[in-house]
């Protein structure tokens, strides 16, 4: 009975950054970290009764990648930096526990 929340998106808020690269991905991080908020709230109290535990679950730091262009060398940092946060997390699930 566990829900978790896989983000690709850091849990500490950043500036938005003023390229138009950089504000792009800043909207888009906003976005997809209101979303989880936004879910959550709106069953928590349930989820609560019925015992469902919830992890909100992000990158160690940020992925900086593209949001338009899949580079080799980017997607293959993330994914070894996926592996080890996928670690971090099965060693110490509690500390992701938001509900």
């Amino acid at each position: 009975q566990d829900l978790l929340f896989v983000n690709v998106i850091d849990r500490a808020w950043t500036p938005p950054r003023f390229t138009p690269r950089g504000f792009i991905s800043t909207l888009i991080n906003q976005l997809m970290r209101a979303q989880v908020t936004n879910s959550l709230s709106a069953v928590a109290e349930r989820l609560r009764r019925t015992g469902v535990r919830v992890f909100d679950f992000g990158p160690s730091t940020p992925l900086d990648i593209s949001v338009f262009l899949f580079k080799k060398h980017e997607c293959r940092r993330v994914f070894d930096q996926g592996v080890s946060d996928a670690a971090a997390l099965a060693a110490e699930p509690a500390r992701w526990r938001v509900l």
